[in-house]
């Protein structure tokens, strides 16, 4: 029998991350943000508890598959993803308007490995509802990568297609970057001559390109105002590291004050580390 003081505390828990994702409001980028974030927290089952204990609430089976998503989950077998499906398209259903029930059927859809016409269905209907939806744009990205269900040219394509209609200040405007430092890591990941030259891909006019379009645009404080503007920072940051452009580096890292986020920095190790050797050897 559960402990009635253990149940109370998790229902007040479970109320209080509701209203935290309720009052997100229309911000759908924002909202998205933190179901990534509170599923990457959740290494305790809270959410796979509330999923089945809350089946009214459009954000239950979210949370779950964001924890499944991101965390070394016990419950990552087919027909558990395949549930979480399933309890998605009802999200979608309580939540007609709201992109975030389609981003994270994406992520499932993603790690399922469906055909691509079936993943392009369900980032449509993501991109409708929110046109520069950040984690939409770089779930698909990731999909159509050679390292998952695509290739080089087919994530060059989708970038491309997308830069050219996207607003410079969109949520998703770091999307040309982060294509840009995947390229990178999969030749250093192929070691011998590949990694030897691997920096030499910032050198590529595309690249040159990415790094100068931030270094002018991004390191405006009031011009990435999206809720994920810090982790383009370091994205940029990262970036300026590796292509050696020691002086715009270290403008980012000045603007950061110490904001670190995982991605890219964890290539190499420890992120947190990694940050902060660049920050105190160009500061």
């Amino acid at each position: 029998m559960q402990n009635p003081a253990r149940a109370a505390d998790r229902d007040f828990i479970l109320a209080s991350v509701h209203e935290l994702l309720v009052e997100t409001g229309e911000d759908w980028d924002r909202c998205t943000h933190r179901l990534r974030v509170l599923g990457r927290a959740d290494t305790q089952g809270l959410f796979r508890a509330g999923h089945h204990c809350r089946p009214g609430d459009p954000y239950g089976p979210l949370l779950h598959a964001w924890t499944v998503l991101q965390n070394t989950y016990p419950c990552q077998d087919t027909a558990t993803l395949h549930g979480l499906e399933e309890a998605c398209l009802r999200s979608a259903d309580l939540l007609p308007a709201h992109p975030a029930p389609w981003v994270t059927l994406l992520g499932l859809r993603r790690r399922l490995r469906r055909p691509v016409l079936e993943v392009f269905r369900v980032w449509e209907e993501a991109v409708r509802r929110d046109p520069w939806h950040r984690e939409a744009y770089r779930q698909m990205l990731r999909y159509l990568s050679p390292d998952e269900c695509g290739s080089k040219s087919a994530a060059l394509d989708f970038v491309e297609s997308a830069r050219a209609r996207m607003p410079a200040n969109a949520p998703a405007a770091g999307l040309y970057l982060a294509v840009q430092t995947d390229l990178y890591h999969q030749a250093l990941a192929q070691q011998g001559v590949h990694a030897i030259l691997a920096r030499q891909l910032w050198e590529t006019h595309s690249a040159r390109r990415a790094l100068e379009h931030g270094v002018a645009l991004w390191t405006d404080p009031d011009f990435l105002v999206h809720v994920a503007g810090p982790a383009d920072l370091n994205m940029l940051a990262y970036a300026l590291v590796e292509a050696r452009r020691a002086k715009q580096a270290a403008e980012v890292f000045r603007l950061l004050d110490g904001t670190v986020s995982p991605w890219p920095w964890r290539f190499h190790g420890d992120p947190v580390d990694k940050f902060r050797y660049w920050q105190d050897l160009l500061l």
